[in-house]
């Protein structure tokens, strides 16, 4: 999905057969919302565990986030993001760390948080799948497709490049759009 390389419905039966046939792991405990079912996926579902095959990557989590939202799913793809950042930054033992690994993988738990892996992922995960502001710098022009949820009535991001105000009042929508352009 992240090439552009598939139809709306490959894109619709590959986010169903990731949610019907990924494990989902529980992302449970105190101070966790209880507003969603949160959890988090093994990289796959190969058994017997084999390391680098199936631990539970907070990468991995917040791109496949990113495939639903590219697949136009938001709400999925809002509640993965949501699970993999409370499972990684708020109950791991490095609070606030975006790493490797999380807690929940079952033999390496967070041995390799200093690895940055998910960081990049996951800036644009919030930037162009929640936001919808995707950039083509080769083509000099800045796609939007928001991904916000329906329940939402606001949201706002600012970057030094562009930004994007939602609101919502009743039945009218209104966004409001920035860019900036920087001379190098």
């Amino acid at each position: 999905m992240d090439a552009g390389l598939v139809a709306p419905d490959e894109a619709e039966r590959m986010v169903r057969y990731v949610e019907d046939h990924m494990p989902h792991i529980p992302v449970r405990g105190p101070g966790v919302p209880t507003d969603l079912n949160y959890y988090v996926m093994p990289a796959t579902n190969w058994i017997p565990y084999t390391w680098s095959t199936n631990n539970v990557v907070m990468g991995e989590n917040i791109h496949t986030a990113l495939g639903m939202w590219q697949a136009g799913r938001p709400d999925q793809a809002f509640q993965l993001t949501k699970s993999a950042l409370l499972a990684s930054m708020f109950m791991g033992i490095c609070q606030g760390n975006v790493g490797l690994m999380n807690y929940l993988d079952v033999y390496r738990r967070e041995s390799q948080r200093d690895f940055a892996d998910g960081g990049g992922v996951t800036a644009r995960a919030i930037v162009e799948g929640l936001f919808g502001l995707r950039p083509d710098a080769l083509g000099g022009e800045l796609l939007i497709v928001p991904g916000l949820l329906a329940a939402w009535d606001h949201a706002s991001l600012r970057h030094p490049d562009a930004g994007i105000e939602y609101r919502r009042e009743g039945d009218t929508e209104t966004y409001t759009i920035e860019q900036r352009l920087r001379s190098c």
